[in-house]
């Protein structure tokens, strides 16, 4: 995913602009030989989400018969820009079962497809493909984007059948009104791809009338709405830095340079959150956020080792306190991994020398103020390494800062529980600055620090705000 973020503070306009470089591994759309079997030496298409490099194609594609693992040689060529891979078998091949299995594909990134992906299918005589017997038509089993999701002008628009279709019938019964694109049908897979960008805002992908090999046509129409948005492409991370007028360091955590992984979502406001009812917490719905959107992992989500990773400018050296503003609704649902000026090789969800854990109301004492609600919460660690700030004691009289030198830093965001948000982060220079009764931009004047049971009070009653 390709991002880009104009920020301005409050009294200058001092923009930021921050990019997520393409880091993710090439996916497979659609196969020819989906939904059912091909004849013999018929070529074979593969069509991926970007373009693939064609050597590590031509290595990581392999055919061969599933009795006696004899493999068949084949030519391969790309299509579609470099999107669709075309394997045309140049070895014999009998009626029988084969499995063609792609391993080791890389984009023109050098992104590499680790995880092996394997096409079970029958090669069949020519001729005897149709089942004059078949009455069900095909039914859409799922469409990329969803309903209400948020793609680029460029996307493609993926849908998958329950069965391999007839292309004449997915070139009529497929559109996006008023957006000129071709159709490409890949066995049971259809694909629009808008052949200039698409108009920004709302637009909907139409379904209807489309049919299988023998003429079944779906019964239902389907009329999928979703957002469209300019995502300008970028081949550097840039620096995401705001400073708002009062003197802090401020960022939204949906506004990142970087991601790996998938367990971390963005999502939108209104945002309907699954609960967790081991720990007796039902679903609720997060209302607002500081600019519309967060991020985190709702519950049900595996957690996998995912980051997101942030770069901020310190205009001043010296002592940082970090806060972040989360929700957190029991203690199965209250923490991230997260560490500072770190490698993304070293981003782990383990509590080690780089990274840390960032607990919200973990100690006993403190879980009565679990809420699904926003909350500031000082930066934190379990273990007190790397940074020697445990939950509590960042709360009391002398909380732990970050000692940062001027200029650009990272900070990395881990998952680690499955039912946690994040909304933003702040930082400031004042220790006694309590963020969530003045705002990350309130005054900066030093105050009292209020005793702990206060302060807990105070967290509990911003719930209303």
């Amino acid at each position: 995913m390709l991002l880009l973020v104009a920020l301005v503070s409050c009294n200058q306009d001092q923009a930021a602009v921050s990019t997520v470089v393409d880091t993710a591994p090439p996916t497979i759309l659609g196969t020819s030989v989906q939904g059912g079997p091909i004849p013999v030496n018929a070529p074979i298409l593969l069509t991926f989400n970007e373009k693939i490099n064609l050597t590590s194609v031509q290595r990581g594609i392999t055919l061969q018969s599933s009795i006696d693992a004899q493999p068949i040689t084949g030519r391969i060529t790309l299509q579609l820009k470099g999107r669709e891979v075309k394997y045309t078998p140049t070895g014999q091949m009998t009626p029988g079962p084969y499995v063609l299995t792609v391993l080791g594909v890389k984009d023109t990134k050098g992104n590499v497809l680790t995880t092996p992906f394997s096409i079970f299918f029958q090669a069949i005589d020519s001729g005897s493909i149709k089942n004059p017997t078949d009455v069900t038509p095909p039914t859409v089993v799922s469409t990329t984007p969803i309903t209400d999701q948020i793609v680029q002008t460029t996307s493609l628009l993926v849908i998958r059948f329950s069965e391999v279709v007839d292309p004449a019938s997915a070139q009529s019964g497929i559109s996006v009104p008023k957006v000129k694109g071709r159709i490409i049908t890949v066995g049971a897979v259809v694909i629009f791809e808008p052949r200039e960008p698409m108009p920004i805002g709302q637009q909907t992908l139409e379904i209807s009338g489309v049919k299988d090999l023998v003429g079944n046509a779906m019964s239902d129409r389907h009329r999928i709405s979703f957002q469209v948005t300019i995502i300008p492409p970028a081949e550097e991370e840039a620096s995401l830095t705001v400073v708002p007028s009062r003197g802090g360091i401020f960022w939204e955590a949906e506004k990142f340079v970087r991601k790996k992984g998938d367990s971390i979502g963005s999502y939108k406001v209104p945002f309907k959150a699954r609960g967790n009812p081991d720990q007796g917490v039902k679903d609720y719905v997060i209302k607002n956020s500081s600019a519309g959107r967060f991020i985190g992992v709702d519950n049900g989500r595996a957690v996998n080792g995912s980051w997101l990773k942030y770069r901020f400018t310190v205009p001043r050296a010296g002592k940082w306190y970090f806060w972040g503003r989360v929700i957190a609704p029991s203690v199965a649902d209250n923490s991230f991994f997260w560490g500072v000026d770190i490698g993304d090789h070293e981003a782990k969800n383990e509590d080690d020398n780089n990274c840390n854990i960032w607990d919200f109301f973990e100690k006993e004492e403190l879980r009565q103020h679990y809420t699904t609600d926003w909350v500031w919460f000082r930066l934190n660690s379990r273990n007190g390494n790397p940074f020697p700030g445990q939950e509590m004691e960042q709360h009391g009289a002398n909380p732990t800062p970050l000692e940062l030198k001027t200029g650009q830093h990272t900070f990395h965001l881990i998952d680690r529980e499955d039912g946690t948000f994040i909304d933003a982060i702040y930082a400031t220079m004042n220790k006694r600055l309590d963020v969530n009764k003045s705002g990350p931009t309130g005054p900066l004047a030093v105050e009292m620090e209020p005793r702990l049971s206060v302060l807990w009070g105070q967290l509990k009653s911003s719930k209303s705000r």
